[in-house]
Formats: structure tokens, C-alpha cells, sequence
């Protein structure tokens, strides 16, 4: 059979979801932006110009370090050219039906060798401040991987929170999180509904498990969607 056979056929469910990355390169990834949102301030040119910054000022500041970290090889541990391919900002995906081919997840890390489409660890940024509350981080961020807009291959995925009031936590998160699971789905989509209770794990870190109720229709069998798994990383920037 011609290694070109299957070109042009839907791909086979044994491919999706792929795999979830080891714990340890999650990890490091996780120092590499707390190290990385540090240099923010400076980069955008002081404290009074961080607070007033664009969340895409913000990611395109954290990026350039992080790139920065990666060609340096020995700043961050394990965070190394050997290991990492790429981190992309804004690189377009398309959702889990396929209709839509514009969707731009703020942070994208690659792996060496996995190049496959929709492979990958995919990052939301969110401010988190006075007017940009924990509401709009779930309803305008995490809502795109539980309703399969990014990361609908991956068995797993990050919110980044950019915190600017220093009176927010992840606490904050975990308590409206409780509390939606009690009341908003009268209001709203159920797609937020989370598996259990969110854990803690360090203090700038909360993790999450949801249920996603879509099916796979770009596979043969259109399967139900696999839970996603969230980490929420909260930096204060």
C-alpha cells in the first residue's frame, strides 16, 4: 500500500487525544513563565506602563524572554533547544469542527519531533485586575478549551492569569468556581461545571478537570470529547 494511502481521509481515532506531556516538562514550562513574567516591567518600560499594558503587550514581553531562556540553554533547568521547538504566540488553530480556522491561543509550546496539527501545550492569558474580573477569565478564556474552540486534541492545557491587584488569588478562582457550579447554569452554558474540587497545588496554582460536551466530528466514529485538564497559573505581575 502506498505510504500516501491515507492522505485526504479523516484520521483514525487511536490518534486523539494525544498523549499528555510527562509532569516534569510541565514543570519546567511553569518556572520558565514565572521567571519570565519578571522581566515584564522592565521590558515594557516600568511599573506605571506594566499597569496600564495590553494583555498582548503582556504576552508579546513574556515571549520574547522566554525565547530568550530557551536559546540561553541553562537559565531555567530542562527548558532547553533539545526539548523545545517553538513557542508561538497567536498561531492560528482550527476548532474541533473544523469551520473555523482563525483561532489564536496567546501561547503555543511545541515539542521536538511532535508536529502533528493540534499538538501541543496551549496557553490563554488573562489580566486579572479591577476591570478585568475573574468572570471574564472564565467566560472569555477557559470557556474556549471546554467548548473545544483550542485544544481539542489535548488532554490538557493552561490559563495564565496576568494579576494586577494584589488582592486577587487563586483562592478567588476555586471560590467561583464552587459557587458556579451551584448557580450558573441557569444562566449559562454548563461548559464551566468542573469535575470535583479545584486542588491547589503552589500558591500562584490552581488545577481544574471539565467535562466537554461536544463530539469529535472530524474523526470516523465522531467520539465524545475526552475531559480536559487545566492548570491555572497565576502571576503577579
Amino acid at each position: 500500500m502506498s505510504m500516501f494511502a491515507s492522505l485526504g481521509k479523516k484520521p483514525t481515532d487511536t490518534n486523539y487525544p494525544f498523549p499528555a506531556w510527562p509532569a516534569h516538562i510541565i514543570l519546567v514550562i511553569e518556572d520558565a513563565l514565572r521567571l519570565a513574567s519578571k522581566s515584564a516591567e522592565s521590558l515594557l518600560g516600568g511599573k506605571a506602563k506594566l499597569l496600564v499594558a495590553t494583555e498582548e503587550q503582556i504576552t508579546a514581553s513574556i515571549q520574547n524572554t522566554l525565547h530568550e531562556i530557551l536559546s540561553d540553554g541553562t537559565i531555567v533547568e530542562g527548558f532547553t533547544s533539545d526539548i523545545f521547538q517553538s513557542i508561538s504566540r497567536n498561531e492560528s488553530v482550527e476548532d474541533y469542527t473544523g469551520a473555523y480556522l482563525d483561532k489564536q491561543p496567546d501561547l503555543t509550546f511545541k515539542l521536538v519531533g511532535q508536529c502533528k496539527p493540534h499538538q501541543g501545550l496551549y496557553c490563554e492569558c488573562k489580566i486579572l485586575d479591577k476591570t478585568h474580573p475573574v468572570r471574564n477569565y472564565l467566560y472569555d478564556g477557559l470557556s474556549r478549551f471546554v467548548t473545544g474552540k483550542y485544544a481539542w486534541a489535548m488532554q490538557h492545557a493552561h490559563m495564565i492569569g496576568y494579576v494586577r491587584d494584589q488582592n486577587l488569588s487563586p483562592s478567588k478562582l476555586t471560590t467561583y468556581l464552587t459557587q458556579n457550579n451551584k448557580s450558573e447554569g441557569k444562566t449559562h452554558s454548563d461548559c464551566l461545571q468542573i469535575q470535583g474540587v479545584p486542588v491547589i497545588r503552589p500558591n500562584d496554582l490552581v488545577f481544574t478537570n471539565h467535562d466537554r460536551k461536544f463530539k469529535l466530528i472530524r474523526l470516523s466514529t465522531k467520539p465524545d470529547a475526552t475531559p480536559i485538564a487545566i492548570r491555572h497559573l497565576w502571576l503577579n505581575i
